[in-house]
């Protein structure tokens, strides 16, 4: 990763719909000021090409496949990253919205 003019070093980072576009620079962008990123989509195919890409390039991240307009399984993400890492310092919520809401 490139040299950042600010830390983020040891921060956990949850970015959703990191996937492509803007999330993608999003993730990019944390993972380059040293956050660890929790990249989030709901096809875990290319959530895990981002995560490669990211580790490529001497960052950290990982995928979590969910579906954010499923309430349920947004409260189960948020008590396994709990349970996981101990906390969320970022969240970008970043969803693809379309004409008539989010994506589906």
């Amino acid at each position: 990763m490139t040299q950042t003019t600010f830390s983020l070093e040891n921060k956990i980072a949850l970015v959703t719909g990191g996937n492509r576009g803007l999330g993608l620079e999003i993730v990019k962008a944390l993972a380059n000021a040293g956050a660890f990123v929790l990249v989030n989509a709901r096809s875990l195919k290319t959530l895990e090409s981002v995560v490669v890409a990211v580790t490529s390039l001497g960052g950290k991240a990982a995928p979590l496949q969910l579906d954010i307009t499923d309430e349920a399984a947004v409260e189960k993400a948020f008590i396994e990253i709990k349970d996981k890492y101990g906390r969320l310092d970022i969240l970008v919520n970043n969803p693809l919205l379309s004409l008539s809401g989010i994506s589906k």
